[in-house]
């Protein structure tokens, strides 16, 4: 890299090293101040780039995540989600005498009952630091994977937490096995999916009676838009 020298005097930066300043002509001598020129400083553009790029990817990334995805709206069937309930009622008093229930729910049926209970249970919420007003929730079925969503109001704010996967049955009872999930339209990398499939539990934590029937469930089919479950009142 060239090096220019800095007269004492004017403060002229000289390109070429001289004993004399080439705009005021004083003696430049030992005081003069030399420095090195970087003519092309890559490394501060580079630095500012990687800095910008971060930036972008934070506020991309928040934005993201607070920007909604669609949630259908269920018109709510009171007489249908009524006898969806005594259905459970009855399913749950079938599994306490030790007997075996097999049982086919249709996507439609789960979405109406939940729009109900969420009728009359209002101002659910999610808890855990992020404390929400439920306004929908909604269940898709397929012959590969369920997908459930959660529609929620922080403030004006609105955010959606969504979770693919598929149940499995165990001894432990039912687990949903994730493999995507998202807050908003921000698909979460796999160590922060728990965080999403966490606020989605909390969302439907007071459906009480469907968890200990679901934990008693041996074995899962999943259809078009449906699902066959058969359970156990193992002791």
């Amino acid at each position: 890299m060239p090096v220019s020298v800095v007269c004492p005097e004017c403060g002229h930066e000289n390109l070429s090293i001289g004993v004399f300043c080439a705009r005021c002509g004083s003696r430049m001598g030992a005081p003069a101040f030399r420095r090195r020129r970087d003519p092309f400083p890559i490394g501060r553009w580079l630095g500012a780039i990687v800095r910008a790029a971060l930036l972008l990817a934070i506020f991309g990334g928040i934005g993201l995540m607070c920007w909604p995805v669609e949630v259908a709206e269920t018109r709510v069937d009171v007489e249908r989600a009524r006898r969806f309930a005594q259905r459970l009622a009855d399913v749950e008093q079938t599994l306490q005498q030790q007997g075996t229930a097999v049982d086919t729910v249709s996507a439609d049926e789960i979405n109406n009952y939940l729009a109900w209970r969420l009728q009359e249970t209002p101002g659910a919420g999610v808890s855990g630091g992020l404390q929400m007003s439920l306004e929908r929730v909604r269940i898709e079925v397929s012959p590969t994977r369920i997908s459930a969503v959660a529609l929620g109001g922080w403030g004006p704010l609105k955010l959606t937490f969504e979770a693919r996967g598929l149940p499995e049955a165990g001894n432990q009872g039912f687990v949903f096995r994730v493999y995507r999930a998202r807050v908003g339209r921000l698909w979460l990398p796999p160590f922060a999916r728990p965080w999403a499939v966490d606020k989605l539990r909390q969302a439907l934590g007071g459906l009480d009676r469907e968890r200990r029937i679901l934990d008693r469930v041996q074995r899962f089919e999943l259809g078009d838009g449906k699902v066959r479950m058969a359970a156990s009142g193992r002791g």
